[in-house]
């Protein structure tokens, strides 16, 4: 999951980069958004802390990545190819996690944890 954690902060790196080559600025996440995700990870693991929960969270998560990002990327698929680029660096991060994750989801319920 570090490893994960890592490519995400590059990947957020360089769309703020992208951002202000633009001339636009990062929004900054409302605090009721980061509450709410907050309390809906602990709602969701108050039950089931077990990292075969956790890993099955993180697929749907990755799921939803990629669904959002081919979404975005069929809007606009007339944006700017640096652009694009990113999104589809994005997509196969997000699929290639759903890989290493269902690959842990498995030994860890083999291991039964």
């Amino acid at each position: 999951m570090q490893i994960q954690e890592e490519e995400y902060k590059k990947l957020n790196e360089s769309a703020v980069k992208l951002l202000n080559e633009h001339g636009h600025e990062e929004k900054e996440i409302g605090a009721m958004t980061k509450v709410s995700a907050y309390m809906s990870i602990n709602m969701k693991t108050l039950a089931d802390k077990s990292p075969s929960h956790i890993a099955e969270m993180l697929i749907q998560g990755s799921t939803m990545g990629i669904i959002d990002a081919t979404k975005i990327m069929k809007e606009y698929a007339e944006a700017d190819n640096v652009i694009l680029e990113l999104a589809d660096k994005l997509l196969k991060t997000e699929q290639n996690n759903i890989e290493e994750l269902k690959n842990s989801y498995n030994i860890f319920k083999k291991l039964k944890l």
